[in-house]
Formats: C-alpha cells, structure tokens, sequence
C-alpha cells in the first residue's frame, strides 16, 4: 500500500530473497532548468511585444524534480498568477505531471523589463509652452516602472500644451501635456446664451484658457457679469446652466 501511495506500479517490484527486498521503478529527473525554460518560452509566447524590447530575468534556482515516471509520460503546464501583468516582478505556476495526472506545481518567479522608443523632451519645456517638432525627441529606454501609457510617435505630440515644467530626456506622459487652448485668457470671444426660447449672441472676454470642450469663465461685456461655458471653437464660448 505504501508503495502505491508513492506513486510506484507494484508490478515493478522485484523481490531477492526472504531476507532481502530489492524496489526498482522507473524514474525521471526533470532539470530545474527545463523548469525555468518552460515558463520564460511561455512568458514570451504570451507578451504583446517583441522580444528585443524585454529581458526575463530569474534569480531564483529551481532544483530539480525527481518523478516515479518515463520521460515521455512527463508533461508540463505553465500558467501566470496575475494574468494582466507584463512588467516588472511575475509569477508563475509550473505544474508538472505524469500520465496526464497532477504531481506537483513549482512557483517561478521572473522580473520582465520592458524597453521602447518612446517620445521625450530633448530641452527644457516650460509650463504652458506648446510641444513642437525642435523640442522633442524618439529616445529608447526602459519603461518597466513608467506609466503604461506613453507615447511612441512625435507626431502625436505636436501642438499640445505642457502642464508643468517638464525636464531634458523626460518621457511624454497624458498627464504632463494638454491640448492647447483655443481660447486664451484674454481673448474676445462671441458669447452663446441659449435658455428655453431665448437666444442671444453677446461679446464677451475669456477670464481663463480653454481648450475645445473645456468649461470656461468668461465676462459678458454687455452686463459685466461673470459666466460660465463650453468652448466651441477658438472665438465661441456657448454658456451653460
């Protein structure tokens, strides 16, 4: 019974004598190595990028597994802890088995770095400078602990407004850069007053920069009041209640 919790066909045991029990089973070594290679081979496999843009690095052994089975009867599954992660530190389950039966899982632990052109600053820019062609650059880098979303074409960039100052060699992320304002604080602007039945057409100021779809305050010089609208293009604000 023993015997056969282990794993072992009782019909490969050999008895040598009355005093003496020999066992002989068949046995496979399955390299930590194999291991680790499985799960990098499925990794890559799964990943969205080439391989050129990342490294998988393990610093973690796996040792090696001893299996009651023939090599041909060994098969392994490979699967990820987090199934969305494709950066940083990963975890992976390796689960090994013979004849189509679960012997045991292994944890593999890798860390993906991830490399790719993406836009960056190639000078200073300013707090509210407009992006251009002269002030930005492709640089290739590592982008394992950057924000998901950057930008990979120049072209993209072009024309927004910097949010803040942005530093030499800094990648381009949504949250440094704005659309640049149609309207500017400052301007003289065409004021749209819808309410019910009543439409008017006013002259106004813009109090604040504004981008197409940003709400604004603007002044009605007619009534000297402050209001409130929807930029709609770059002299037309139309008010809302």
């Amino acid at each position: 019974m023993r015997l056969m919790d282990e794993g072992i066909d009782v019909n490969d045991v050999t008895y040598g004598s009355t005093t003496v029990s020999v066992v002989s089973a068949e046995s496979t070594i399955i390299r930590g190595n194999e291991i680790l290679a499985a799960a990098k081979e499925y990794l890559l496999s799964n990943l969205s990028r080439s391989g050129d843009e990342i490294i998988i690095e393990s610093d973690r052994m796996i040792q090696d597994k001893v299996l009651p089975a023939s090599k041909e009867d060994v098969r392994l599954e490979v699967a990820q802890v987090e199934t969305n992660k494709d950066r940083g530190n990963v975890q992976l389950i390796v689960r090994i088995l013979t004849n189509d039966k679960l012997c045991m899982k292994v944890p593999v632990f890798f860390n993906i770095r991830r490399y790719e052109n993406v836009v960056t600053s190639s000078n200073r820019i300013d707090r509210n400078d407009t992006l251009t062609l002269d002030n930005l650059i492709m640089s290739r880098m590592e982008t394992t602990k950057l924000s998901r979303t950057l930008f990979s074409k120049v072209e993209d960039l072009a024309g927004k407004r910097a949010l803040r100052a942005i530093l030499p060699n800094t990648p381009i992320t949504p949250e440094l850069v704005d659309n640049s304002p149609a309207i500017k604080k400052g301007d003289l602007i065409k004021v749209f007053i819808h309410a019910g039945n009543l439409h008017v057409v006013t002259k106004g100021v813009a109090k604040e920069d504004g981008c197409v779809g940003k709400i604004i305050r603007v002044k009605n010089i007619d009534s000297n009041k402050d209001l409130y609208g929807k930029v709609e293009d770059s002299t037309t604000v139309k008010i809302v209640f």
